[in-house]
């Protein structure tokens, strides 16, 4: 495990929050890829556990978001949308589009899973939206790399 690295002596001081919760959400990134959802949501708690890493307020929406998206791929449907109402109330209050967007369009496909199409459309739209304020406020030299994610082609051009 990658934080361990930070703990290699007790003569050291403790890591860096900020440090050891990008590596936290990297490690749980990369576990969400090789399909080890469980894996996913054990990092998820230590980082909100951990009282050092837990204070890490830019974080918490990456997390959250990761906690969702390891929920709805082992099919706990109902709790992925509670930590997705979590993510949209937190996304709104703190005008963060970049998490809004993917919060909105995973509950457009949990809401299809259900058989809500109409529910589904309303979110797939809303996401739609937020990312075009976001492409249309991209840099030109970044617009076509943002556009190019697999996660916004799969939003973006539905």
């Amino acid at each position: 495990h990658l934080l361990a690295q930070f703990n290699r002596t007790t003569d050291e001081p403790p890591p860096n929050p900020f440090v050891g919760g990008t590596v936290l959400l990297a490690e749980a990134e990369l576990a969400l890829a090789e399909g080890d959802a469980a894996r996913v949501l054990a990092l998820v708690d230590e980082h909100f556990t951990a009282s050092s890493l837990g204070r890490v307020r830019s974080l918490y929406l990456y997390f959250l978001l990761l906690q969702a998206r390891a929920l709805h791929v082992l099919g706990r449907l109902e709790q992925a949308v509670t930590v997705l109402e979590q993510v949209r109330e937190f996304s709104e209050r703190l005008g963060s589009r970049r998490h809004l967007w993917q919060c909105l369009a995973l509950r457009g496909d949990i809401e299809i899973q259900r058989g809500n199409t109409a529910q589904a459309n309303a979110y797939r739209e809303r996401a739609r939206d937020t990312l075009q304020y976001i492409i249309e406020h991209t840099p030109d030299e970044y617009r076509q790399s943002f556009l190019n994610l697999p996660k916004v082609r799969a939003v973006y051009q539905e």
